[in-house]
């Protein structure tokens, strides 16, 4: 029931789409509930996820489509570069070797960082457009949900696709554990 003006006005749920169900499904359970400081967080939180659903069928929805495409293109040519010199998928590698785990997302980060920052500039200009105001921690969310996530999730299986198909140049390289290479302590 919505109530405007003191009158009582009762919407249909057939004429609800299942998208805008889904995101306020979402946004209800993220809603604050009092809790001071965590309130706060939690009502960011609900705003970001609404926001993000709310994208696709808003202004600059292309972006939505081109920008998880974009960073799959280079995922493929990274895929096929790895392949061709026989290396671990991507994903696995950094879950499964602690020593090339910084190697590997420095690696990464260059291959997917013009996506980021190009999600980033968009989804800047699309803030601006519709709201009037910049969400720093929304336009994190969403330009890591739209360009490093698809990069990070597809390289190791174009990896696997391209060992099907391209001949393996050389065994893998092997790495030394420099005595420096350490995550924080």
């Amino acid at each position: 029931m919505i109530f405007r003006g003191g009158t009582e006005f009762r919407r249909s749920r057939l004429c609800i789409k299942p998208i805008e169900q889904l995101r306020r499904k979402i946004c209800s359970f993220l809603a604050p509930r009092r809790f001071g400081a965590m309130s706060v967080l939690l009502e960011m939180i609900g705003r970001g996820w609404e926001n993000f659903l709310a994208r696709p069928n808003g202004s600059l929805s292309l972006r939505f489509y081109i920008q998880p495409t974009m960073a799959s293109l280079l995922a493929l040519r990274a895929g096929i570069e790895d392949a061709r010199q026989g290396r671990q998928g991507y994903l696995w590698a950094i879950l499964t070797r602690p020593e090339r785990r910084l190697q590997l997302l420095h690696e990464g980060w260059r291959g997917a960082m013009t996506p980021f920052l190009l999600a980033l500039v968009l989804d800047c200009i699309y803030q601006i457009m519709t709201i009037r105001f910049v969400y720093p921690l929304e336009l994190l969310f969403t330009a890591t949900l739209l360009a490093l996530v698809p990069y990070a999730l597809l390289r190791g299986p174009f990896n696997r696709l391209a060992r099907l198909f391209l001949p393996v140049a050389r065994s893998p390289p092997v790495v030394e554990p420099a005595g420096d290479n350490k995550l924080i302590p």
